[in-house]
């Protein structure tokens, strides 16, 4: 120990003793400042934490991203930054971290939110670190809000389920396999991807014989009640017929009161009905159910338009393909028919002849004979037996002669007039009743006779089917077939109808329904083929014990 020895010694050493303890707290105010210049640089929110679980430090980066002044934080705990629902077990891991401290980075798997001032919640990332400040123990925390990371992420995913999906569509589309097994296998693959926020419940429908009607072809999750009642939507029904005829996606986030179609099993849901277009023509519509009160979101909107696109192209080219099939078919029966008509006509020809002297003969002998005499039964008989084979071979005759029509601008009102006149006292002894709906002016290119012929045989065959009355209904109105203007004549009755399994069958040659009592007639045979000659087209509808509708499509003048 150094002793001084005089007063000026002692106090030259006080003076050293203070300028160097005065140079000391320069020293810890410049460390001080650097330290907290190091602080407010950092690009993360960072906190210091006491062993109590108190906020003993916080930069101005956990101000901005938290909302509060640090005056406000300093000695509060921890929890306020926190999630209610997280705290507890929060605090158990702060615990647990300043018991055991170790390095802890960024990157855990570890789901992490914080609370904002204003009681925002927002994904957060967090690196831990231990401090020791003057033999106390601190937790250090940098905190990062990766709400937008998350976002990234989330949206990477879904562009790459939305690409896998799409390319497993397009791959089912170039597979030889039915049309239906395809929409079942492409809505099977949109209802199970797990962003779209749907309910794995769907359906795929297509416009099929009617041009304004949805049929339903694919569903998922559609219970029984909703296939009954949703099996078959006309365009403006319903969110689906609004979409369709509208030809725009119709998003709901709840069954309100748009939604004029319900089931008892419905349950609440949200749909996206997106129609399948093609040309400015609805082809079809996708329906997908959505979370009750799900928004709508133009990244599934996106998604669900291309996969209709994609429908589009599949639907029109199954269309080709029948269409292709229907006129090879078609010239195939041409080509075969031409052969069995020359036959046919010789053969008729042969048999006419003698067939007329029986029928003469047999006519003769029954005036002839007195009444109640033998044989007066039997000749009747054979002139009645004549008089249809006489019929059915002019009927061959007249389907197997091809007749070129002479066209000429007609008035179907007139022509339709003029054949009610005609069946007016087989109405009357029917008590058939007729009523007309003709709507505007239709004119059309046609051979008169001709088609008084095909129209008269469904008059004719609509009066037949109701034989203890009904009602015959005709009308003339303006239709679309698929970019194509008819003009359309609708012949429905209130008979029997015709089963289903028969329906695809009426216009072949010689077919017999069952309540013809065997009788096979070239009626409506005759009538397609006069149609198809004008270039038009020819359907029914029928159901049973409600009746049936033959509808003719004529082209317009426009089309001639």
């Amino acid at each position: 120990m150094k002793f001084f020895r005089t007063r000026e010694e002692r106090q030259k050493a006080a003076e050293e003793v203070k300028d160097r303890l005065a140079a000391s707290e320069i020293d810890r105010n410049a460390l001080k400042d650097r330290h907290t210049a190091f602080l407010e640089s950092v690009p993360d929110a960072l906190l210091l934490v006491s062993s109590d679980g108190r906020i003993a430090l916080v930069n101005s980066q956990l101000e901005a991203l938290f909302g509060y002044d640090r005056s406000d934080l300093i000695g509060k705990d921890l929890g306020c930054l926190i999630p209610a629902r997280f705290r507890a077990i929060h605090g158990e891991h702060v615990q647990r971290f300043l018991t055991a401290p170790t390095v802890r980075p960024m990157g855990g798997r570890t789901e992490i939110f914080g609370l904002k001032m204003d009681g925002t919640e927002f994904p957060a990332d967090i690196s831990l670190s231990p401090l020791s400040v003057d033999g106390a123990l601190y937790a250090a925390a940098a905190i990062r809000d990766i709400t937008e990371r998350q976002q990234a992420e989330q949206e990477t995913r879904r562009s790459l389920e939305m690409q896998r999906v799409m390319c497993a569509i397009l791959k089912s589309s170039l597979e030889p396999t039915p049309l239906e097994a395809q929409l079942q296998d492409i809505l099977d693959r949109i209802v199970s991807i797990p962003w779209l926020a749907l309910q794995a419940r769907g359906s795929i429908y297509v416009v099929e014989d009617d041009p304004e009607c949805l049929v339903l072809r694919a569903h998922r999750g559609t219970p029984e009640g909703g296939q009954k009642v949703c099996g078959r939507i006309p365009f403006e029904t319903c969110l689906c017929g609004k979409a369709a005829a509208n030809r725009e996606t119709v998003h709901a986030a709840h069954v309100d009161e748009s939604h004029e179609i319900r089931y008892v099993e419905m349950s609440p849901h949200g749909h996206y009905c997106v129609p399948i277009t093609y040309r400015n023509r609805t082809l079809g519509l996708i329906n997908v159910h959505l979370k009750d009160g799900h928004g709508r979101r133009p990244e599934e909107e996106e998604f669900l338009t291309a996969a209709a696109n994609t429908l589009a192209g599949i639907i029109e080219r199954h269309r080709a393909q029948l269409e292709r099939e229907r006129l090879q078919k078609q010239l195939a029966d041409a080509e075969k028919l031409a052969a069995v008509g020359r036959l046919t006509e010789n053969v008729a020809h042969e048999i006419r002849n003698p067939l007329t002297s029986v029928g003469g003969f047999a006519r003769r002998l029954s005036i002839a004979l007195a009444p109640g005499s033998p044989g007066k039964d039997d000749a009747e008989r054979i002139v009645t037996d004549v008089k249809r084979l006489e019929e059915l071979l002019g009927n061959v005759l007249s389907y197997t002669q091809t007749r070129e029509p002479v066209l000429a601008k007609e008035n179907l009102h007139e022509i339709l007039d003029h054949l009610l006149s005609q069946a007016d006292a087989a109405c009357r002894s029917q008590s058939v009743q007729v009523e007309k709906t003709y709507t505007g002016n239709h004119p059309v290119y046609a051979d008169r006779n001709q088609i008084e012929e095909a129209l008269g045989y469904l008059i004719t065959n609509a009066v037949d089917a109701m034989p203890r009355g009904g009602t015959l209904s005709v009308g003339i109105g303006r239709d679309m077939r698929g970019e194509r203007s008819y003009a359309k004549v609708a012949v429905s009755d209130t008979g029997e109808g015709i089963p289903e399994k028969d329906l695809s069958m009426v216009f072949e040659p010689f077919f017999m329904l069952q309540e013809s009592n065997g009788t096979a007639r070239l009626g409506l045979p005759i009538c397609r083929k006069i149609i198809e000659a004008h270039r038009g087209l020819i359907g029914v509808t029928s159901n049973v014990g409600e009746g049936s509708t033959f509808s003719v499509y004529l082209p317009s003048p426009d089309m001639a």
